[in-house]
């Protein structure tokens, strides 16, 4: 699998995890919720390093 394969199945696995978070709204589905927002910040600060957004050691 690509790089590009991988983190389209990470924002899949994000979108879902968030799906299942909001349409069952228990407690147990906020961990869900908080993983996936983990997942976003990952993947946008990969986004930024590809585009050069952010220097090594900030």
């Amino acid at each position: 699998m690509t790089l590009l394969g991988i983190l389209t199945e990470i924002e899949e696995l994000r979108q879902n995890m968030i799906h299942v978070a909001r349409t069952k709204g228990t407690t147990a589905d906020q961990e869900v919720l908080a993983a996936s927002r983990k997942l976003d910040v990952a993947l946008n600060t990969y986004y930024l390093l590809q585009k050069g957004h952010i220097c090594d050691g900030v």
